[in-house]
C-alpha cells in the first residue's frame, strides 16, 4: 500500500514524534553519510580530517533500522533545526522527491569506512536506540524566536553511548554534523534544553 506524500514529508523532529519513536528501542542496521564534499576539499579549507569526514562533513545522513525503515537527517538553517523524513519504507516504497542513495552527486560514506569514519562511529552499528533527546535552543533574539530551533538529538544506545546529531553546536555554524557530548561548545549549553522525546 503506498503511504501518503506526507509520511516522506522533511520536517523538524517535533513534528514527526512519530518517526522518532519508530527509532527507540530498534538496532541500527546501517548508518551512510551523503557527503557534498570530496575528501580532499573537506581536508582543505574546512580542515576535516580524512577520519572525520562521516561526522562533519557537509551534507544529509540515512539511518536503516533493523526493520528496514530508512530514515534521513540533515538541518535547515531557516529554522535553525534538525529535520527528519523518511526515506524509504521498510517495504521498499518512496516519496515523490530525489532519493538520496541515488544521488550520484554526492560520495557516500559508511559509518565503518576504515579511512573516512571512526571506531565509536561503528560501534553503533547492531546497538538498540534506548533514549532520544532533543535539544532546542531558547533563543536569544526576537527574529529567531519565530523558528524551531530544536537544533539537535542526542540519540542513546545500549551500553550508554551518545552521538547527537548537531546543527552547528560545535562551531557556532549552520552545519549538519554528527557530534559527540563533549563537542557541545560551552557558549550554548546556558541556552539548551534537553527534553526527553
Amino acid at each position: 500500500m503506498k503511504e501518503s506524500n506526507k509520511y516522506f514529508e522533511e520536517d523538524v523532529p517535533s513534528q514527526r514524534l512519530n518517526l522518532i519513536n519508530q527509532i527507540k528501542n530498534h538496532k541500527i542496521l546501517r548508518l551512510v553519510r551523503y557527503s557534498t564534499l570530496s575528501p580532499e576539499d573537506a581536508a582543505g579549507p574546512y580542515e576535516i580530517p580524512h577520519s572525520s569526514l562521516f561526522r562533519l562533513t557537509n551534507g544529509p545522513l540515512l539511518m536503516t533500522l533493523e526493520s528496514g525503515l530508512t530514515i534521513g537527517f540533515a538541518s535547515l538553517p531557516e529554522l535553525v533545526s534538525i529535520t527528519l523524513w523518511v526515506e524509504e519504507t521498510e517495504s521498499g516504497e518512496h516519496g515523490d522527491e530525489i532519493v538520496i542513495s541515488e544521488d550520484s552527486t554526492l560520495l557516500s560514506i559508511d559509518s565503518c569506512d576504515p579511512v573516512y569514519s571512526e571506531k565509536s562511529i561503528c560501534q553503533l552499528i547492531g546497538k538498540q536506540v534506548v533514549r532520544i533527546k532533543l535539544l532546542k535552543r531558547r533563543p536569544k533574539s526576537a527574529r529567531v524566536a519565530s523558528r524551531p530551533c530544536e537544533a539537535g538529538i542526542i540519540f542513546e544506545v545500549e551500553g550508554g553511548f551518545e552521538f547527537i546529531l548537531s546543527h552547528g553546536l560545535h562551531n557556532y555554524s549552520d552545519d549538519f554534523a554528527i557530534i559527540y557530548k563533549h563537542e557541545l561548545l560551552p557558549y550554548f549549553m546556558e541556552e539548551i534544553e534537553e527534553i526527553i522525546i
